[in-house]
């Protein structure tokens, strides 16, 4: 077992407004996420199922390849599952001062950083 707090995680930011910080198991990943308002994480994938629990403020969830486009509005308290290879985008409301995610994948990320 190894102890650590977020404090001391080093952070990146993939984005401007976005900071990033990554803790790894042998097969699991943990990525906190904070999101300045109005920020954006553009549309992607990746083979890792996703689970995001926002903390606080709003996220809102886009699925460009649904037939018609999805949007799911995340507050406080709320989780959506991200499935294995589905394509999804971010957004942060201007309105939001800021938001923070965690977020937790299936199998370990190779395109992020840690």
């Amino acid at each position: 077992m190894e102890k650590c707090t977020l404090s001391d995680i080093k952070g990146d930011s993939p984005r401007e407004g976005v900071e990033r910080k990554v803790i790894r198991g042998d097969s699991l990943e943990f990525v906190q996420y904070t999101y300045e308002g109005g920020s954006t994480f553009p549309a992607h994938s990746h083979e890792a199922e996703q689970i995001t629990w926002v903390v606080s403020g709003e996220l809102v969830f886009r699925t460009p390849d649904s037939d018609p486009p999805e949007e799911i509005i995340l507050s406080p308290g709320e989780i959506v599952v991200i499935p294995s290879d589905e394509p999804h985008g971010a957004s942060v409301p201007d309105s939001c001062e800021e938001t923070v995610t965690c977020n937790v994948f299936s199998e370990i990320r190779k395109d992020l950083p840690g």
